[in-house]
């Protein structure tokens, strides 16, 4: 008898907790309502184009709806439960590759997947508008000019980003900054 006692309270706990675990592991994988249903069509695909733009783009996933249209999503791997500008400019320049390379007809939108490492905190995903075609060609011609150094690069709204930044030591804004010409908590991001 002293072994049931022992073996049964044990076995319970035993098969709680394996339940819990796998619940948790179903929940952090959850798609969102939008998505359920859809086929998963491309995985870590990547789309080259030399026209409009020479652009490489490579597709975390995209799922084709029911409609027909494709959706695509970026999965990001963050302590915090944000989605940057960046994540927005990504997914908006694989969708013009991806359009330009296979025709498809993909939405105006996708998702932003936040992975945040652990798992017993749940997977967010982030439904996001992209960018237009225009923007993006704007934004990659831009760049283009940058590094070609026709154009001066601009402070960011956070301070941190410019640390980072490969043409910080030519950056005027930086310089005024540090001479005490311009408060450092108003700068701002214009792409």
């Amino acid at each position: 008898m002293d072994i049931w006692n022992e073996a049964v309270p044990g076995l319970v706990v035993a098969v709680i907790g394996w339940l819990g675990w796998r619940w948790l592991r179903q929940r952090s994988q959850f798609l969102p309502a939008h998505l359920q249903g859809a086929q998963q069509i491309w995985t870590e695909r990547e789309f080259v184009i030399d026209e409009p733009v020479r652009l490489v783009a490579r597709v975390d996933a995209a799922w084709r709806l029911a409609s027909g249209e494709v959706v695509l999503a970026e999965v990001k791997h963050r302590r915090h439960d944000r989605v940057h500008r960046s994540d927005v400019v990504q997914l908006s320049a694989q969708r013009l590759a991806a359009v330009a390379v296979t025709g498809e007809s993909i939405a105006q939108w996708g998702w932003v997947c936040v992975y945040r490492g652990r798992w017993w905190r749940r997977s967010r995903w982030h439904r996001v508008d992209l960018m237009t075609q225009g923007q993006v060609i704007e934004l990659v011609l831009r760049r283009e000019r940058l590094v070609a150094g026709e154009v001066q690069a601009r402070t960011a709204v956070a301070g941190g980003v410019c640390l980072s930044c490969e043409w910080r030591s030519g950056c005027v804004d930086v310089a005024q900054r540090a001479s005490g010409g311009r408060d450092s908590k108003t700068a701002v991001v214009r792409l």
